[in-house]
């Protein structure tokens, strides 16, 4: 699987603003190559039956093994932002794949 693009993992988490409000801080975990897959529209039907409102996958590889995946943390490529629904690693060598929907 070719891993050729440039992708950012970003941290979103939300402070209480005192009013009754919310602050999202967004905080970068860092870039790796991977690969965004957009999924057919029978692949986007069988994750909905699961309760998964997914629209693509992303591949990327960690070779620091230092990467901690969340749900909903915020997948950025090619200037597309996408949010991670689901983790799965996929093989030893850290290859992972991401249940991801795009933001609007």
């Amino acid at each position: 699987m070719l891993l050729n693009k440039k992708i950012e993992i970003i941290k979103v988490s939300k402070e209480s603003d005192g009013r009754g409000g919310w602050n999202y801080k967004e905080e970068s975990k860092g870039y790796f190559w991977g690969r965004v897959v957009e999924l057919s529209s029978s692949e986007v039907v069988r994750y909905l039956s699961a309760n998964l409102m997914v629209s693509g996958k992303v591949y990327i590889r960690n070779f620091d093994n230092d990467l901690e995946l969340e749900l909903n943390d915020v997948i950025v490529c090619e200037g597309k932002r996408y949010l991670v629904k689901g983790v799965i690693l996929i093989d030893k060598k850290n290859l992972y794949e991401l249940l991801v929907s795009k933001e609007n």
